[in-house]
């Protein structure tokens, strides 16, 4: 076992934060509230320095937010997703302007502060996009399924003021930037082709546009959406802790058959 003063210790004791952090942010993408707060509490009784540090805020407005998807209402998600966009390109607009570098060295301080600022803007860039993408996509089934339950004269203006818009939008945004960034379906071609579901309603379970309509579409929204969320956290779309377990239970039989 390390000694405290040794230079293994302060790995070994960010390595159980990390894993305790892991733990405490699966139970709260689980669901399980009570659950993560009395993990946590547990976890700093025992040692105030391994805190999980976890905030559960962003994962009940998440499971709010589902909650109300799987009833079929998408306004908490559109919001969401509204915000999201809003907010990415705050930091789009905050960015200070690009750094000056006259120097050919790639290891200058100046061509450093150039790549970083390269970086920061891709990333708000890319987050901007994201979001973008998942309201128009969220706005789309809600198109969809007005034109069903009101008709075409509601569908028609749900459409003229939040998915017209969005496509304008993003257009305008595709002219100014590189192909770094991707509309993610937001554009034109498929603004068209919801207006051809016009055509079909009240059969549009038997039209060219089926696949729009599927029965899995809230269910795929939901996933997207929580993928979504988990993105703007800064987590991948599968748990930590699923994937240490994983790759624990793959190595265990090698790692038998070594001893």
């Amino acid at each position: 076992m390390a000694a405290h003063g040794s230079p293994v210790a302060p790995a070994l004791s960010l390595n159980r934060r990390l894993l305790r952090r892991a733990v405490a942010q699966h139970f709260l993408r689980e669901g399980a509230f009570e659950l993560a707060a009395s993990f946590s509490d547990e976890a700093a009784r025992r040692d105030p320095r391994l805190d999980a540090d976890v905030d559960p805020e962003p994962f009940r407005e998440m499971f709010a937010v589902l909650e109300a998807m799987r009833k079929e209402d998408l306004s908490p998600a559109i919001a969401w997703a509204r915000g999201h966009r809003a907010e990415a390109e705050a930091k789009m607009g905050a960015l200070p302007a690009s750094p000056m570098d006259t120097s050919d060295d790639p290891d200058s301080q100046a061509a450093a502060a150039r790549r970083a600022y390269s970086e920061m803007g891709l990333a708000a860039e890319q987050a901007a996009a994201a979001a973008t993408a998942l309201e128009f996509r969220l706005h789309a089934v809600e198109f969809l399924t007005r034109l069903e339950k009101q008709g075409k004269a509601a569908a028609l203006d749900y459409a003229k003021h939040n998915l017209s818009p969005l496509v304008v939008m993003a257009s305008e945004k595709v002219v100014h930037r590189t192909d770094r960034v991707r509309s993610g379906g937001c554009d034109m071609a498929v603004l068209q082709r919801l207006m051809g579901c016009l055509m079909f309603q009240g059969r549009l379970d038997t039209s060219p546009y089926a696949a729009l309509v599927s029965p899995t579409r809230f269910h795929d929204l939901r996933r997207e959406f929580a993928r979504e969320c988990c993105r703007s956290l800064g987590m991948s779309e599968q748990s930590a802790l699923e994937v240490l377990v994983s790759a624990g239970a793959l190595a265990l039989p090698t790692l038998i058959k070594a001893a």
